[in-house]
């Protein structure tokens, strides 16, 4: 179950994957398993974000960095990827209101201090670019 919600949240049926994600969650937690929740919360926290659900991403995020913490999964530390793919999504749809979505993305941009030719550094960036020219563009 928590796989076939996996595929599809990364397959873009967010309302199915959330069905499902909670649901095999919810069960998970009642066998008293820990083992790969934060996988399942980062793709719960996904399509949440697909459906502009941002709080409950961000909730779903806090709670897989938490969950990686009492497990000791390491392989799950790339937090703050998942947070910059949140903000840069997050920031996309914010273009009509570039300041805000400058002021979210850019504080996160800037925790990074090397892997900038990686695809979502990359992006990020010229997210940036593009929210700081259009500034200009209106201020012209």
């Amino acid at each position: 179950m928590m796989n076939q919600g996996s595929v599809l949240a990364l397959t873009g049926r967010a309302l199915d994957a959330i069905e499902m994600l909670i649901s095999g969650i919810a069960a998970l937690r009642t066998m008293g398993a820990t083992a790969n929740m934060p996988i399942y919360l980062s793709h719960l926290a996904r399509a949440y974000a697909e459906l502009g659900q941002f709080e409950q991403a961000w909730r779903c995020i806090d709670e897989a960095m938490a969950a990686g913490e009492t497990t000791k999964e390491k392989w799950c530390e790339a937090a703050k990827s998942w947070e910059l793919r949140t903000a840069t999504s997050m920031a996309r749809l914010w273009r009509g209101q570039r300041q805000q979505a400058r002021d979210l993305l850019a504080p996160i941009y800037d925790w990074f201090t090397e892997g900038f030719d990686t695809l979502d550094l990359k992006q990020a960036k010229a997210l940036l670019d593009e929210l700081a020219q259009r500034g200009r563009l209106c201020r012209a």
